[in-house]
């Protein structure tokens, strides 16, 4: 009885205040990597252009912009809206905190802008493509532990792309680079793909998921395996997810004839790896075609 009369004592003081006390939550919800209209200045047509073309956001900060609300003293205050690149769903923020160093010059921005757009996203369907993509010239990330400088990095809401050198790549560099962030889109979203499309990839060395390390027969790749995750203490090699994650980096690694040239003695190899870009190329990734 306590509680319920303490509930309605509250409920009367909150309808007595003036409506000046509350946050002003009444305007038009904005989509912060979106440009805003009107702008017209170059950077902005070069984002919107990007996207009109890709259907993916291009951001060159993770500063998205800022808005005007009120406090509940009634006081105006401006509140930057900030890119969480490490946001995901089951925690809402993730452990790492990141620091970027933003391109000094529009040339630089709009060369990666088009590599990444005519190079890359080209290759990618739209089922791979991300949100948006941050293009940055480096790129650190941090946590209790450590601080590692990274060149990519795929979130919910952006992948990340440092380049520092973007205006002097040689050609064979962004063929390094672009293979790099193909496969970063594809793996980023390798469970948009039914588990069903890989059961006769599973199938080649499916007696051998789940048991431990030391009972899969050596040399791995003999039953199928690679060696990405093998000496990684964190991750099992032979799960159904590190197995296939395995053959993506190493299909996007590799030509196809280094690839066949490099695993020609484990003929089961091959097969997944055909499988694969099998079922890969079903969903337009463009991988190991000959036109």
């Amino acid at each position: 009885m306590k509680n319920i009369l303490l509930g309605l004592i509250i409920m009367a003081g909150l309808y007595a205040c003036d409506n000046d006390d509350y946050l002003d939550n009444s305007g038009i919800e904005r989509n912060y990597f979106a440009v805003p209209e009107g702008a017209t200045d170059e950077e902005s047509v070069l984002r919107r252009e990007f996207y009109d073309q890709n259907e993916v956001y291009l951001l060159f900060s993770d500063t998205l912009g800022y808005r005007e609300v009120t406090t509940l003293s009634g006081r105006k205050e401006m509140e930057c809206e900030l890119l969480n690149l490490s946001y995901n769903m089951s925690s809402g923020s993730g452990e790492y905190t990141f620091a970027f160093r933003p391109y000094e010059t529009l040339a630089e921005k709009r060369a990666m802008a088009e590599f990444v757009g005519n190079d890359v996203l080209k290759n990618v369907p739209k089922l791979f493509r991300p949100y948006s993509v941050l293009l940055i010239g480096n790129m650190e990330r941090s946590d209790e532990y450590e601080t590692e400088e990274l060149s990519v990095y795929s979130g919910m809401k952006a992948m990340a792309i440092a380049c520092e050198n973007v205006l002097e790549l040689q050609p064979e560099e962004k063929v390094r680079l672009k293979n790099i962030l193909v496969q970063g889109m594809v793996t980023s979203k390798l469970s948009s793909i039914p588990d069903s499309d890989f059961t006769l990839f599973y199938s080649y060395s499916q007696q051998y998921y789940g048991i431990p390390k030391n009972q899969v027969p050596t040399p791995i790749q003999s039953v199928g395996f690679l060696e990405n995750y093998y000496y990684d203490f964190w991750k099992n090699f032979n799960s159904k997810e590190y197995d296939l994650l395995a053959y993506v980096e190493e299909i996007f690694k590799f030509s196809e004839f280094e690839f066949r040239e490099t695993y020609a003695e484990y003929p089961i190899v091959i097969k997944k790896m055909e499988e694969v870009v099998k079922v890969l190329q079903s969903y337009g990734v463009k991988i190991y075609t000959r036109n």
